[in-house]
């Protein structure tokens, strides 16, 4: 059952109804036809276009997508998600209804199917928070746990599950398909499991699917898999409501964020990082990572007033931070959130040189990305070649002369190997150097 919505929210979702009837009738589809093709129900169609059922952006993403909207529907749910006053009055069940707007994952492991982590590659604590006794978890480098859940994950206990995630829960980690496979289906078994718990247990156990989910969409999101990164994160963030999985929500807000810039959004990534700032206004940690974002954002709009305002905000909390913000957001503290920190705030002052045209604000972009280089593990191999890239486009759009020479083997390797983090760099470094090479042909005209 859901609570009652505002008079606002109600105007909103008649006009996405309202909107999706006509791309779907300009695209000449039937409400049937549409369901199948986007794998939702007839049922759930027609209840979007009367306006009785709340979209989901995930939803008006692919259905943008498939009719050429433009945009148009995604923006009008975005305008759902963040000026509705509904929350869901009881938990999701488990499994999908007939019209439930989320598919979930399809893939269930059996005993070999999942594996143990490799506790070499853990670098930082991750900062997930245990649903039984609202802490950050500390069992996370427990092998036994992680044995439990790899060997038997439709029977595990959460500590395992949180254990055996928080492994892969690593700033700047490469994972491969077979992790993220496994990341996956160890959701698929979580929800599953939930679909039949008791309500207590149910609770714990969607908490938990909120973190995996929010990390398996930011692994989507990172290898091009814009559509079902945002199922996934949808979902994080709904479920992260229903169970007051704070880290997850806020976590996954910021990510959508992020997914707008590259997509040149940057409206759409200005309200879900303000969303964001709004998960928990009582946690320091949760209204900073909103700010960081925000500062982003008006960063990709060239609003310098802005991004300066922001990170202001955004280093005064921080310095601020009390114990819980230290154990939920270890990754923004000590040398992972120095890392954190300087490489978004260089790639926020790139953003303003490119939209400025401003050499000296590059210059500043160069330095804080050079710090940020310097700091970086030597396991964090993509973070590399994505900071050695961006440091390459700041020296560019800093008239520097030898912009490429310095960082040429980096750049060479991240042509090759890059994730979708390190290919959006060098759409920028590409950009900086045809202007470059531009302004230099004009010059000897």
């Amino acid at each position: 059952m859901w609570a009652t919505t505002t008079e606002a929210e109600e105007c909103v979702q008649a006009r996405f109804g309202a909107r999706l009837r006509h791309w779907r009738v300009r695209a000449e589809l039937t409400q049937a036809r549409l369901a199948s093709t986007l794998r939702y129900s007839p049922a759930l169609i027609s209840k979007l276009e009367s306006g009785t059922r709340r979209v989901t952006i995930a939803f008006a993403r692919s259905a943008d997508e498939l009719l050429g909207a433009n945009g148009d529907l995604v923006e009008l749910a975005v305008q759902v998600a963040l000026d509705g006053r509904t929350e869901p009055e009881a938990l999701p069940a488990g499994k999908p209804h007939e019209d439930d707007p989320v598919p979930l994952p399809a893939c269930a492991p059996r005993g070999p199917d999942v594996t143990v982590p490799d506790l070499r590659q853990v670098t930082s604590l991750s900062g997930l928070l245990c649903p039984l006794h609202g802490e950050a978890h500390d069992g996370r480098l427990d092998p036994d746990l992680m044995r439990e859940a790899a060997s038997a994950p439709s029977t595990a206990g959460v500590h395992a599950y949180l254990a055996w995630l928080a492994v892969y829960d690593q700033p700047g980690l490469d994972v491969d398909r077979d992790v993220l496979r496994q990341i996956e289906c160890m959701l698929a078994v979580i929800v599953e499991r939930a679909g039949t718990a008791r309500p207590a247990e149910r609770t714990a156990l969607l908490h938990v699917a909120a973190d995996y989910a929010a990390v398996a969409g930011v692994i989507r999101l990172n290898t091009g898999q814009s559509a079902a990164a945002t199922v996934l994160l949808s979902q994080a963030v709904s479920w992260g409501a229903a169970t007051g999985n704070v880290s997850a929500r806020c976590r996954a807000l910021c990510v959508m964020s992020r997914g707008s810039l590259w997509e040149g959004d940057t409206d759409s990534s200005a309200r879900y990082a303000s969303a964001s700032q709004c998960v928990d206004p009582d946690r320091r940690w949760t209204v900073a990572h909103g700010h960081l974002w925000s500062a982003k954002a008006a960063a990709a709009r060239g609003d310098k007033d802005g991004f300066e305002r922001f990170i202001a905000a955004y280093q005064g909390l921080v310095d601020r931070f009390g114990d819980r913000d230290r154990q939920e957001a270890p990754w923004m503290m000590g040398e992972d959130g120095d890392i954190y920190t300087r490489s978004a705030i260089a790639g926020g002052l790139r953003d303003l040189a490119s939209r400025t045209g401003s050499r000296a604000i590059a210059a500043r972009a160069a330095s804080a990305t050079r710090l940020a280089l310097n700091r970086l593990p030597p396991a964090m191999g993509s973070t590399y070649l994505l900071l050695a890239v961006r440091y390459a486009d700041c020296l560019a759009r800093a008239g520097h002369p030898d912009a490429i020479s310095l960082t040429a083997s980096a750049v060479a390797s991240a042509r090759i190997n890059g994730t979708r983090p390190v290919q959006q760099e060098l759409q920028s470094l590409d950009a900086a150097l045809a202007s470059v090479a531009a302004h230099q042909g004009a010059s000897h005209r």
